[in-house]
């Protein structure tokens, strides 16, 4: 099923001029932090491996922007249309709650 319904949405998004993608697990370091994703300290999301300079991807969009790295691109080659496959490793994907809660509360209900 879970195929099944990745190839629809990839068929879809071919017909409507995306280029598919799978992308890798892991990515550099210097990825990470020119996307403006913190692969270190106290809340990241980010799995990194341990002795190198790699970490296991939290979203497609991470490899994906490592893909034009050091590139200008001319804005008559945009939009860029992509459509990923990718697993998403996270450390705790809810942990951005606990930020939002101070600056978003939620309403009491009296």
């Amino acid at each position: 099923m879970e195929i099944a319904l990745i190839q629809y949405a990839l068929d879809i998004s071919v017909k409507r001029g995306f280029t598919p993608f799978i992308t890798p697990d892991l990515a550099k370091h210097e990825i990470l932090e020119g996307l403006g994703f913190n692969p270190r300290g106290e809340s990241t999301q980010v799995y990194n491996i341990a002795d190198s300079d790699l970490c296991l991807i939290g979203t497609a969009e991470i490899t994906l922007g490592g893909l034009h790295q050091d590139e200008i691109l001319n804005a008559i080659e945009l939009p860029k249309k992509y459509a990923a496959v990718s697993h998403c490793f996270r450390t705790e994907a809810g942990s951005y709650s606990k930020f939002s809660k101070r600056h978003f509360p939620r309403p009491s209900i009296h």
